[in-house]
């Protein structure tokens, strides 16, 4: 579970915290009897947000969070080199930060890594307030529970210097590729720890920038959840369960279907591919996958009638395809989900109960969180969000962007009207246009 994200100097971002706490002291009455979740709570305790939501004007710095987590898990597939975005407008740093807290089980782990242009400055991996390691630019390097008999703190060392680092610049060495990454991949077998920190940011942190992303990866996801292959079983398993879900959405669908044509890549030349389709080069079985999805309604004599989904459903249908795959798979394995404009093209009642899967307890059963970034008031009412999951962005030259919830607003309450207080300026975060 996402405890908190803390990022620096990064495009319009100065200097961030975003914090995953429920932020209102008391619990509710009863709350262990209510259908929704007001928090989520872990084995030891402690009470996070299911969904935090960021709302300000355009070019505010909405997106720079959610390409922040992004460039953040780059960094950890690939390293540092151009992944450096300062903030142009105000050299205040020199180099970018990141620093990532989570959960996993009554464990409290905190990763930071720091870089700039040409070389990772700071990394450090901390497993309930104690440091596994700590790897500094300036200061040395210190490794604690990772040293063993036949890895010695020279043998890490070399590690880094020779595995983790390149020249850049000037015939310089620097480090440009994590240490937890390459012990993940290259040394699993030295420290469990630093393989379920690496494992929670690629695989728990789901990052998109688009609510359209094609449905088909989070389907073949869901389709290997729990096995060690990609069955068609599976994958008509889980496309039923999406589209019984996307039905429930007032859609006048009465049923759905996939079909998935696989053909040898070697043999494509010349293949016809009938109709809108969706269409993936598997390089792993070196096949090329089509899938045809048709949609069924009945007439006005009560006949069922086909409809080729990707052509003759509406773009805002099509998108909710992809946004409930996507929400699905996150609540099966617990995930966080982290979208950028989560309402672009669906209506604000359909947004409302996307967010209310993540709070409902017959949804939610694995602790999984969505963020995001919307410009839809029409849903910004306690009984849509709880104070503590609204952030408003605001932005100026001397602090960047910055994030303040609402519940950091004096006197704001529940039971307060969130979107009048916002339209009327109270948490700022608006645009001020004119022609």
């Amino acid at each position: 579970m996402l405890s908190c994200f803390k990022i620096r100097n990064f495009k319009s971002i100065l200097d961030m915290t975003i914090n995953f706490s429920y932020a209102e002291g008391k619990a509710p009455n009863h709350y262990q009897e209510l259908d929704f979740f007001p928090f989520l709570e872990t084995s030891n305790q402690k009470k996070f947000v299911p969904c935090l939501s960021f709302y300000g004007a355009n070019a505010s710095g909405k997106t720079n969070i959610i390409k922040a987590f992004l460039v953040f898990k780059t960094i950890l597939q690939t390293g540092i080199v151009h992944r450096y975005f300062p903030n142009k407008l105000n050299p205040k740093y020199n180099y970018s930060s990141f620093c990532i807290e989570f959960l996993v089980g009554k464990d409290n782990f905190k990763y930071f890594i720091a870089y700039d242009a040409a070389t990772i400055r700071e990394e450090t991996l901390i497993k309930n307030n104690k440091e596994l390691y700590s790897i500094h630019q300036d200061k040395g390097n210190k490794f604690f529970n990772i040293v063993k008999e036949n890895y010695s703190e020279e043998k890490l060392n070399n590690i880094i210097k020779v595995e983790c680092s390149q020249y850049v610049g000037e015939n310089k060495l620097g480090q440009t590729l994590p240490f937890l990454t390459k012990i993940h991949f290259a040394y699993q077998g030295l420290n469990q720890d630093i393989n379920q920190v690496y494992n929670f940011i690629e695989d728990s942190l789901m990052v998109t920038l688009t609510n359209a992303i094609p449905y088909r990866i989070p389907l073949d996801q869901l389709a290997i959840n729990g096995s060690n292959e990609i069955t068609e079983q599976n994958i008509h398993k889980s496309f039923e369960k999406i589209s019984a879900i996307l039905r429930k959405f007032d859609i006048d669908i009465q049923r759905m279907s996939l079909n998935r044509e696989m053909f040898p890549l070697q043999e494509t030349k010349g293949i016809t591919i009938k109709g809108p389709s969706s269409v993936f080069q598997n390089k792993q079985t070196n096949m090329l996958e089509v899938d045809h999805i048709n949609s069924y309604h009945k007439n006005i004599n009560g006949e069922e009638v086909l409809f080729n989904f990707a052509d003759e459903e509406s773009n805002g249908t099509n998108i909710l395809l992809s946004v409930l795959s996507l929400v699905f798979l996150a609540l099966q394995r617990g995930n966080v989900l982290i979208i950028d404009e989560l309402d672009r093209a669906l209506h604000p009642m359909i947004v409302i109960q996307l967010i209310q899967m993540f709070k409902d307890k017959r949804y939610n059963t694995k602790n999984a969180q969505l963020i995001f970034t919307s410009h839809a008031t029409d849903i910004l009412a306690p009984d849509t969000f709880r104070v503590s999951e609204v952030g408003i962005i605001n932005k100026t030259l001397k602090t960047g962007t910055t994030l303040k919830r609402i519940s950091d607003y004096e006197k704001v309450r529940n039971v307060n009207d969130f979107r009048r207080l916002y339209w009327n300026g109270v948490f700022g975060g608006l645009p001020f246009p004119y022609i």
